[in-house]
């Protein structure tokens, strides 16, 4: 009995190496018993087993030549290709720092985008702190608006208009003021009076109305006349009666209405004559130009002229007025509170 030196299986025969000594049985050793036998006592004394066997190349096939030549062709084809190879490295550096500069000036832009959207956000901040202190300061202006009004209506509830005095040249109007609160027994000191002044007035031109009222006035007793006229004569036509006869009746009529017609545009004459004289006394050496309407007040609400606005002038005493505030549709025949209270 044996033991297999590679399968440690028993085995009742087997072969044994020349070299190392191991036994073996016969699948082991890679030959069967009837060969084993063959062998002859000398070839069986010098068996040797696979491992102790030298290995030798073993022969090449046509197969395996023909796949290295091919390999060295494609290994040829390759080196050529190779040849490139410094250029397109070359290429890939550059291509690697045109990269590197677009990722730095990538870098930069996200800098400069985030910098500008801090900025942004910053103006927004103060656009909306803006927007409430505007708010706050659109109150405080109406606040401040209202209370000046409320002054200047107060400041204005001081004021104490004096009509009636003519003026002069180079007069004094606190000497002036002085002597009336004397005249009146009111003491009135001078540190009291905070502003004095004249109220300006403007040119009239009432005269010329008023003769265009004189002229219609003569027009219409001559077209009366004319018809009344006609009247009689076709009256004395038809009745078959003398003309004078016919031209009695409408002569007196038409004699009363120009009578009528002449005294009330003379009774208008003097009284613009007189209104003018009282004007000519009480305003006498006035630059009235009428240009300087900004500086004028209105007699009855006491406001300075603007711009555009229609003014009044009181036929009798000559002191402009607000149309609004004359309640008179036309300044025709305007007369002022004061005069009509005199009247």
């Amino acid at each position: 009995m044996i033991k297999c030196a590679l399968c440690n299986c028993d085995s009742s025969v087997g072969v044994q190496c020349s070299i190392c000594g191991n036994q073996l049985d016969f699948n082991c050793a890679g030959i069967t018993e009837s060969g084993w036998k063959r062998l002859g006592a000398d070839r069986r004394a010098a068996w040797k087993c696979s491992s102790c066997r030298p290995t030798s190349p073993a022969p090449t096939s046509g197969k395996d030549l023909i796949s290295l030549e091919s390999i060295l062709r494609e290994i040829q084809e390759i080196k050529l290709k190779l040849t490139e190879l410094p250029t397109l490295i070359e290429t890939i550096k550059v291509i690697k720092d045109e990269i590197l500069e677009l990722k730095a000036s990538c870098d930069f832009s996200n800098a400069q985008v985030e910098e500008v959207a801090g900025k942004l956000c910053t103006v927004e901040t103060k656009i909306l702190d803006v927007e409430q202190k505007q708010t706050i300061l659109e109150s405080a202006v109406s606040e401040l608006q209202t209370q000046v009004f409320n002054s200047e209506q107060r400041s204005r509830l001081n004021n104490i208009e004096i009509r009636g005095v003519p003026q002069k040249k180079d007069e004094n109007l606190f000497q002036i003021i002085e002597k009336i609160s004397m005249t009146v027994g009111y003491n009135f000191p001078k540190t009291q009076i905070n502003y004095i002044s004249r109220i300006p007035t403007y040119n009239s031109k009432e005269k010329s109305i008023i003769e265009e009222r004189r002229r219609t006035g003569r027009y219409m007793a001559i077209l009366v006349g004319i018809s009344l006229f006609i009247l009689a004569l076709y009256h004395a036509w038809v009745r078959r009666i003398p003309i004078v006869a016919s031209l009695v009746v409408p002569a007196l009529i038409m004699f009363v209405y120009v009578a009528w017609i002449l005294y009330t545009a003379s009774r208008e004459k003097h009284r613009a004559v007189h209104a003018q004289v009282e004007m000519t006394d009480l305003h006498k050496d006035e630059d009235t130009d009428a240009d300087e309407d900004y500086e004028n007040k209105c007699l009855i609400c006491n406001d300075y002229g603007r711009d555009n606005e229609l003014w009044y002038r009181c036929v009798l005493c000559g002191v402009w007025a607000h149309s609004e505030c004359s309640d008179y549709d036309s300044p025709e025949g305007f007369i002022c509170d004061s005069c009509l209270n005199k009247a």
